[in-house]
């Protein structure tokens, strides 16, 4: 068989490869959890609709709901600047991202930076997939490309802020606003929509290291009150990613996260109790 012929079956095959993945991914069912929306809290408001009292739904949080229309644009461009700056333009999968998080992986032994989109995040809130294995990693690659085809954009970002935890028992957008800074979230500044957010602390370094653990130590200790979360990979749902950030190299380190805004490093533990003061 002839060299033209090998290159046109080869063609042919990579065609009806990938029109078949294109067709079971339109074709798959999305997830019940995304087709239906969580449980809202109750709220007794005022005449003008502010919030006077809200009561706490069945999940032991606050929960509101808002529509993308009704989001400050400081907010979506605080949040793609941080979650994910190419949410516009990848299919549910930035593999730009998870090619850096891959040469990391090779060459320092672990991913030093976050790879998950803002779509495979919305699919992680919505499944609750326990524990973090390769297996489930590429079931929500797998979800999240099939949820960019049945979802558009501005879809799949509503959502993803009408679910994520902002802290204090505030889950959503909505929620959070009032909570936080007693207006609606079509007001909310620009300081306001990059620095308000759960308190967080983002552990990197490799597991074993005795200085990792101490830090992760002090970091649980801090957090018993409730105002600080222990943030394990930098590309869990809600954690800034730390794609951008200076890493210590060859030390553990402790990121303090407000919101979307990230302090630099800290390696010891007087450090981090200084900087959750």
């Amino acid at each position: 068989m002839s060299l033209p012929k090998y290159l046109l079956l080869g063609a042919a095959a990579l065609f009806f490869g990938w029109l078949g993945v294109e067709i079971a991914l339109r074709c798959a069912s999305l997830s019940p959890s995304l087709n239906t929306a969580p449980p809202q809290s109750v709220e007794f408001v005022d005449r003008r609709g502010r919030p006077l009292r809200r009561v706490l739904q069945d999940q032991r949080v606050y929960r509101s709901r808002c529509k993308l229309s009704d989001i400050s644009l400081n907010v979506i461009a605080a949040t793609l600047s941080a979650e994910d700056k190419r949410f516009r333009v990848h299919s549910g999968v930035d593999f730009l991202a998870a090619g850096r998080a891959l040469m990391q992986f090779l060459t320092k032994g672990a991913p030093r930076s976050g790879a998950s989109t803002i779509t495979e995040q919305l699919v992680k809130l919505g499944e609750h997939r326990e524990p973090r294995t390769i297996a489930t990693k590429l079931a929500e690659v797998w979800w999240a490309l099939s949820l960019e085809r049945h979802w558009n954009k501005d879809q799949i970002l509503e959502e993803y802020l009408n679910r994520v935890d902002y802290g204090d028992l505030q889950v959503g957008l909505a929620s959070a606003s009032w909570d936080y800074f007693e207006k609606p979230p079509s007001d909310l500044s620009v300081a306001e929509a990059a620095a308000r957010g759960p308190l967080q602390v983002a552990l990197v370094g490799e597991e074993g290291d005795d200085r990792l653990s101490a830090l992760r130590t002090s970091a649980r200790w801090l957090a018993s009150g409730g105002s600080v979360l222990v943030a394990g990979p930098p590309d869990a749902p809600g954690v800034p990613l730390l794609a951008d950030r200076p890493l210590v190299d060859g030390s553990a380190a402790a990121y303090v996260c407000r919101g979307y805004v990230c302090e630099r490093p800290v390696t010891t533990e007087r450090e981090l109790i200084a900087a959750l003061r």
